[in-house]
C-alpha cells in the first residue's frame, strides 16, 4: 500500500466542486488521504467533524457533487477500525466504469477535499461480544468491512479465531492483500487465504477459481458448526456462498450477508 495525493494513472483534479449544504443528519467530512489500494481501487481517510462510536462493518452513505442539479449519493463500507479512534474513517471505493461517482472518486479526488457523510449505519457489525470463530468470505471490495473486522481485532489485541477466504482478480486487485498476508503472520488467530480468478498460477493465491463448495469446506468445515458466518460482495456470489456454508452446517442465525445488489 502506499500514499500521494494524485494516484498513477489519476486524471488531473482540477476545481473539485463545493459541496452542497450539509442536511440534517449529515456532518462536513475532510479527505486526509487518498489511498491507492488496486489499479481501479482507492481508500479514501476522511477526518469527521462529529463521529460517533461504530462498530467494525458498518457503512457509511457518501455525498459526492457530481454534475447534474443535485448531488449524488454512495453507500461505502469503513474499512478501518473504530478503535480507537473513531473520528477517522476510512472508506474503500472501487471504481464501476461508467459509473456516476466512483471514477470521481478513484481518478479525481483531492486530498483537503470537504465532503458530506451520513452514518455509521447498517447491521452487518461484529465485535468481541459476539464472539467466535469467524468465518469471512469475500470478493472484491467485499473485502472492506471484513477488514473492519480484522483490523479492529488486530488494534485491541484480541485472540478470536478468524478465518478470511477472499477472491479477487490477482494478486495487484487483491485489495489490502499484503496487509492482510502480515496480519496473518503477526496473528496466530487470523488465516488468509487467497482466490484468484483471472491467474491461474500466482504463489500468493491457494485457489485459482471462483469460490465454490470444495473451497468453503477446505477452508471452513472443521469450524463451521460453531463459527459466525459473514459474507459480503455481489448478489449472485453471497446467495450462492450462503447456500453452500448452510450445507456446510453454518447455523442461520449465525450467518449474515451483505451484498452490493
Amino acid at each position: 500500500m502506499w500514499v500521494r495525493q494524485l494516484l498513477c494513472g489519476r486524471d488531473p483534479v482540477g476545481a473539485w466542486p463545493k459541496p452542497a449544504r450539509i442536511r440534517d443528519g449529515w456532518q462536513p467530512a475532510t479527505v486526509r488521504e487518498v489511498i491507492a489500494e488496486a489499479p481501479d481501487t482507492v481508500t479514501l481517510r476522511l477526518v469527521l467533524t462529529d463521529s460517533q462510536p461504530f462498530l467494525p462493518g458498518q457503512h457509511f452513505n457518501l455525498e459526492v457533487p457530481a454534475g447534474g442539479a443535485y448531488p449524488a449519493v454512495e453507500t461505502y463500507s469503513a474499512s478501518s477500525s473504530p478503535w480507537p479512534d473513531p473520528q477517522v474513517v476510512d472508506l474503500t471505493v472501487k471504481e464501476v466504469p461508467g459509473g456516476r461517482v466512483s471514477p470521481l472518486l478513484v481518478r479525481r479526488i483531492p486530498v483537503g477535499t470537504a465532503l458530506a457523510v451520513e452514518g455509521p449505519l447498517g447491521y452487518f457489525t461484529w465485535n468481541e461480544a459476539d464472539g467466535g470463530p469467524l468465518v469471512l468470505v469475500g470478493a472484491g471490495s467485499g473485502v472492506a468491512p471484513l477488514m473492519a473486522m480484522i483490523r479492529y481485532a488486530a488494534a485491541k489485541d484480541l485472540d478470536i479465531p478468524m478465518r478470511l477466504l477472499y477472491s479477487s482478480k490477482d494478486r495487484a486487485h487483491a485489495i489490502f492483500g499484503r496487509e492482510l498476508d502480515r496480519l496473518a503472520a503477526e496473528h496466530r488467530w487470523l488465516q488468509a487465504v487467497h482466490a484468484f480468478t483471472a491467474d491461474t498460477g500466482g504463489p500468493a493465491a491457494c485457489y485459482h477459481r471462483r469460490i465454490d463448495h470444495d473451497m468453503l469446506a477446505d477452508t471452513f468445515a472443521d469450524i463451521a458448526g460453531a463459527c459466525l458466518a459473514y459474507v459480503c460482495g455481489p448478489f449472485a456470489m453471497v446467495t450462492c456462498i450462503e447456500e453452500q456454508l448452510l450445507r456446510l452446517g453454518v447455523q442461520p442465525g449465525r450467518l449474515m450477508s451483505e451484498d452490493w445488489e
